[in-house]
């Protein structure tokens, strides 16, 4: 397996830092970690400890574990309720390869609370949703998108309006530049018949 990476500055186009790598695709996460490193060591000036800690923390140490995921989040872009449910399936699979794997049981939450828009059972979803979303915050409290999840599932399902908010403050806070969280916030408020200004504004940032 061969990898490129490279750093650039978008201002002007110019290479900051470029590296190959030549790799077995069993490596592929301790792979991520190095690039990561040196990218973050490339940026120590730009990057303050807690941030460059937080970019190089890695979710899973186990490779097929995080292939699983990675073909869970295939299959959840793809947006139909056969392949949210093969999302599922793979997300399952990924926390059987790794129990404290966080971002499997976001990917989780993310299909469950999800499929009620595909014809999925809202009653049976939701609530494996928001299981899913406690427990990956339980491993990673730092995780943005389980307060997104849960903050759907107050809007939806608990009819919790201030709750819903306070999770997608939240999120924001942990993540200002999740664009599923604000398309999602979006229909959230438009649901509610939000004003129209802040409305639009959320679907315009999420794009």
């Amino acid at each position: 397996m061969e990898v490129s990476a490279e750093l650039t500055d978008v201002r002007d186009n110019t290479e900051i830092w470029g590296e190959r790598y030549n790799r077995k695709a069993t490596d592929l996460i301790a792979l991520q970690q190095q690039i990561v490193s040196e990218i973050a060591d490339k940026l120590r000036a730009r990057l303050s400890s807690a941030e460059k800690q937080q970019v190089t923390k890695q979710g899973t140490l186990n490779p097929e574990a995080y292939e699983l995921y990675l073909k869970g989040r295939y299959y959840w872009n793809k947006r139909t309720g056969n392949d949210l449910r093969t999302a599922i399936s793979y997300f399952n699979q990924a926390i059987g390869k790794d129990p404290q794997y966080a971002m499997a049981y976001v990917g989780l939450a993310d299909a469950y609370v999800t499929l009620p828009s595909y014809n999925g059972d809202p009653n049976d979803a939701f609530p494996r949703a928001k299981a899913a979303a406690l427990k990956a915050l339980e491993l990673d409290p730092n995780q943005a998108r389980p307060h997104v999840v849960l903050g759907r599932d107050k809007f939806f399902r608990e009819l919790d309006i201030v709750g819903g908010e306070a999770e997608y403050r939240r999120a924001f806070e942990l993540d200002p530049n999740d664009a599923t969280a604000h398309q999602w916030h979006a229909e959230n408020r438009a649901s509610l018949g939000g004003p129209e200004q802040e409305v639009e504004g959320e679907s315009k940032q999420a794009h």
